[in-house]
């Protein structure tokens, strides 16, 4: 954003750092990762929790892991406790 200062620790720092943004990319697998990944799982678990991404993205992977591996697989209910 272009500062010269930030606080942090309750102190305030000069930034000494040239920053870059790079929008076009993401340390995140996408669902064809996963996907791929999942399946390499030598024994079905017998629960899968997806507990990160917008909600309708969720869902999808949700849907996905439920249809391709027959998994029984939810997205994570905020705030909700579950027995394991």
């Amino acid at each position: 954003e272009g500062a010269h200062e930030i606080k942090f620790y309750g102190e305030f720092h000069s930034v000494k750092a040239e920053v870059f943004k790079i929008s076009s990319l993401s340390g995140h697998a996408d669902q064809k990762e996963l996907m791929s990944w999942l399946s390499h799982f030598k024994a079905s678990p017998q629960q899968v929790f997806i507990n990160h991404g917008e909600p309708a993205q969720s869902d999808a992977l949700r849907v996905k892991i439920s249809d391709v591996l027959k998994w029984n697989c939810e997205v994570a209910k905020y705030n909700h406790t579950y027995t394991l």
